[in-house]
C-alpha cells in the first residue's frame, strides 16, 4: 500500500515538473505566435480576438455548446485520443478554403476564414478544459499538465490552420519559443542552485 502512494507521489511530482517545462513552452510559444502575426500583412487582430471571445460568451450568455461539439468530434473520430487532440471543423474548413475556391472559381474572405478557425481553436481549448477537469493536488497538477500540453498542440495546429491563408511561418515560431523557453529554463535552474 506504501509503495502505492510513493508511485502515485513520484507520477504527481514529475508531472509537476514537467508541467513547469510545458507552461513555459507554451507561454514562449504564444508570444512568438503572436509576433508572427504582426508581421503578417493584412491580419486583423480584431477577427481573431472576436472568435476566441465568442465561445465564452456564447457558452456564458446563450447555450452550452460543449455537447454538440463533442457530438461532432466524435462523429469525425471515433478514437477518443484524436478527438482530444484535433479540432476536426478546423481541418475541414482548412481544406475547404484549399479545394471550393479553385473547383467554383471564387474566393473566400480571408477574415472569415480566421473568424471560423480562431472560433473552432477556443472551442476545442473549452472542450478539452472541460473533459480533463479533475479535484485534488493530483488532479490539478494531472489536468495542468495534460491541459499545457494540448495547448502547445492546439497552437501548433493554430499555425498550420493560419498557414493556409497567410504566409505564417511556423518553423520560426516553433523554434523561436523553444529558443526562449530553455533560456527561461536555464536562469531559473541557476536562480535555483544559487
Amino acid at each position: 500500500m506504501e509503495s502505492l502512494g510513493s508511485r502515485n507521489l513520484l507520477v504527481t511530482l514529475s508531472r509537476a515538473f514537467g508541467f513547469i517545462l510545458l507552461l513555459c513552452l507554451s507561454v514562449e510559444l504564444s508570444q512568438s505566435f503572436i509576433k508572427e502575426l504582426h508581421i503578417l500583412k493584412s491580419f486583423r487582430f480584431i477577427t481573431l480576438y472576436s472568435a476566441f471571445i465568442t465561445p465564452f460568451l456564447l457558452n456564458e450568455f446563450v447555450s452550452d455548446t460543449n455537447p454538440l461539439y463533442n457530438k461532432t468530434q466524435s462523429f469525425f473520430f471515433r478514437s477518443s485520443f484524436f478527438s482530444v487532440i484535433i479540432p476536426a471543423a478546423m481541418l475541414i474548413v482548412a481544406l475547404g478554403y484549399l479545394i471550393l475556391p479553385k473547383l467554383m472559381g471564387g474566393t473566400f474572405n480571408k477574415e472569415v476564414y480566421v473568424f471560423i478557425g480562431g472560433y473552432i481553436f477556443m472551442t476545442h481549448l473549452i472542450s478539452i478544459a472541460r473533459q480533463n477537469k479533475s479535484g485534488g493536488f493530483a488532479g490539478f497538477i494531472n489536468y495542468a499538465f495534460t491541459f499545457s500540453m494540448l495547448l502547445i498542440v492546439a497552437i501548433v495546429l493554430l499555425g498550420l490552420y493560419l498557414r493556409v491563408a497567410y504566409n505564417f511561418r511556423l518553423g520560426k515560431v516553433i523554434l523561436d519559443s523553444v529558443r526562449d523557453s530553455t533560456m527561461i529554463l536555464r536562469t531559473m535552474f541557476n536562480q535555483v542552485v544559487r
